[in-house]
């Protein structure tokens, strides 16, 4: 065991140190010269110089930061991310601000699995298979999207305010050349075809129920029950805030990390994802707002085989809040499978392992959701 942490940390030391100097860096709008070229400043050059040597650290370690560069060895970038820390008094304390760790740990998880991903992803959009998409839910600080931007997809990216305005709109825009550099270079295999990441207002408590202008409509059709049309209603509003956004369903990925932590989030949170997928599915099959005799999305019988991989990282600190949780997601119809955590180690190991101790993630959990 030994050795092969050692053997990891010298490969890293190794492969870092190369070109070093050529590595694409994200680049901070505070470091404008007068000529009008972004550039890093003394300091943050400092930092991200230190940033590398020392690799990532636990989010836990970093929440007093207001920027954060953090390098991504294994996609030859290193992000620069603003946070807004619960201890700021200029801006308003949130705690959607400042990077968590089950994102660090799910960017691991995405990283080690991209090939499985796109192959799967060919099967499910079926309208555009050379551009994968994905959504996610309370993307914080970005650096989740910012990722799967890298990886090659169509990201859009959700929040509320404060977060919204605060970091992740700042850090996707901030940290878009530098991705657009890397993904230029296409180095280790990966996808060259870089999209800047879009972002929207998501608040999963607008998410409808009846109604939706839509509602009078559903209901004239024939053998719709009041359950299937509060589904439809809401797969619409999912669909329709998403085309806004230029990010159209249907979808590979929706993703989440850290979202279920406050009670009265739980059930909006999980609808809000139910009508995700079945706007995805929907749309997969051209069924969104038909009038043919096929069976509707939320019915027994509609083809599930293109729905969208739902991936929600947690961080287990409340026990009994995490398993009540759960079981609201499969109250609404989703079936929900644990990552083993041997496969998590695989992930981390190999993109963290130089850096971290096994124990430094521990209560981390990665769950597989299909809706049934």
């Amino acid at each position: 065991m030994g050795r092969n942490r050692k053997l990891r940390a010298r490969r890293a030391s190794s492969s870092g140190s190369e070109n070093r100097q050529d590595r694409p860096r994200a680049r901070s709008p505070t470091s404008c010269s007068d000529d009008g070229e972004y550039g890093e400043t003394p300091k943050e050059d400092s930092a991200f110089a230190y940033a590398d040597q020392k690799g990532p650290s636990p989010a836990s370690d970093t929440k007093h930061l207001d920027l954060l560069p953090y390098p991504l060895p294994a996609l030859d970038v290193t992000l620069l991310l603003k946070q807004r820390s619960a201890a700021s008094t200029e801006y308003e304390a949130s705690t959607g601000t400042t990077l968590w760790l089950s994102s660090q740990i799910l960017v691991c998880y995405l990283i080690a699995n991209k090939v499985k991903l796109a192959r799967s992803d060919r099967s499910r959009c079926r309208e555009s298979p050379d551009a994968p998409r994905a959504i996610e839910l309370g993307s914080g600080t970005g650096m989740l999207a910012l990722v799967l931007a890298r990886l090659g997809f169509e990201t859009l990216a959700t929040d509320i305010e404060p977060a919204l305005s605060q970091v992740l709109r700042p850090n996707l825009s901030d940290n878009a050349e530098a991705l657009r550099l890397a993904a230029a270079a296409s180095p280790k295999g990966y996808s060259n075809a870089f999209m800047t990441p879009r972002s929207a207002c998501l608040d999963w408590t607008q998410c409808p129920a009846t109604s939706d202008p839509g509602t009078a409509q559903a209901e004239r059709r024939p053998h719709t029950t009041r359950h299937e049309v509060v589904q439809l209603c809401a797969a619409r509003w999912a669909a329709q805030l998403c085309k806004d956004a230029q990010v159209p369903p249907p979808w590979s990925l929706i993703l989440s990390t850290d979202t279920l932590y406050h009670p009265p989030l739980i059930a909006p949170f999980w609808w809000t994802v139910k009508a995700l997928v079945l706007a995805s599915r929907a749309a997969a099959h051209s069924n969104v707002d038909s009038h043919d005799s096929s069976p509707p999305p939320t019915r027994p019988g509609a083809d599930k085989t293109r729905d969208p991989v739902v991936l929600i990282a947690l961080e287990r600190r409340d026990s009994s809040l995490i398993d009540e949780a759960l079981q609201v997601g499969r109250h609404h119809g989703f079936h929900l499978k644990q990552v083993s955590q041997r496969t998590l180690r695989k992930a981390v190991d190999a993109h963290l392992g130089a850096y971290w101790e096994r124990g430094a993630w521990e209560g981390v959990e990665v769950w597989s959701c299909a809706l049934q």
